[in-house]
C-alpha cells in the first residue's frame, strides 16, 4: 500500500469522523475549529502529518443527534462504525474499513464544558509484516461562535 493512497484514504475517514464526534449531547451548537494531527510508524521513516485546522458548524440538529453523522452515513461504504458510545462527556468508538485498504481503529473523545474537546484516534492497516501501518490521530476542538 502506498503512503499517498494510505494518508488519502485515512484523511477522508478521519474528517467524516471529526464532524462525526464533534457532535454530542453535551456539546453546544455554533460554529467550531477542529485541529488533527497524526503520526504514522510503521513506514521506512516515521511520518508526522502537520496539525490541520478546520471550522464546521454543528446545528442544533447534530447535537440532538449526533450518530447521524457518524461515518456509516457518508459516502464510503467500506468503513462502518461500531460499538459507539456516549458515557456523560465521554465518547468511544471503533471502525471497521474493508475493501482495497482494510483498516480497524478506535477512538474516544472528551468534551469539555460544551465548548471544548479532545481525543485519540489508533487506526491500524490490515497488511502484513512491513506493509503494517499504524497511525494515531489527535483531535482538539473549540466552540468559536456562532453559525453564519
Amino acid at each position: 500500500m502506498g503512503t499517498k493512497s494510505t494518508i488519502g484514504s485515512v484523511i477522508a475517514v478521519l474528517l467524516l469522523v471529526t464532524v462525526a464526534l464533534a457532535a454530542s449531547p453535551r456539546m453546544k451548537n455554533g460554529l467550531w475549529e477542529i485541529t488533527t494531527s497524526m503520526e504514522m510508524k510503521g513506514m521506512p521513516m516515521p511520518f508526522a502529518m502537520k496539525p490541520v485546522t478546520n471550522t464546521q458548524c454543528i446545528t442544533k440538529k447534530d447535537v440532538r443527534d449526533p450518530e447521524k453523522t457518524v461515518p456509516k452515513a457518508s459516502k464510503d461504504k467500506n468503513c462502518k462504525v461500531k460499538d459507539y458510545k456516549i458515557a456523560g462527556d465521554h465518547v468511544t468508538w471503533k471502525m471497521v474499513c474493508t475493501g482495497k485498504h482494510p483498516m480497524t481503529s478506535t477512538g474516544e473523545m472528551t468534551y469539555s464544558n460544551g465548548t471544548s474537546y479532545e481525543g485519540t484516534m489508533v487506526m491500524d492497516t490490515e497488511g502484513q509484516g512491513s506493509n503494517r501501518v499504524h497511525m494515531t490521530y489527535h483531535f482538539k476542538g473549540k466552540r468559536i461562535g456562532d453559525c453564519k
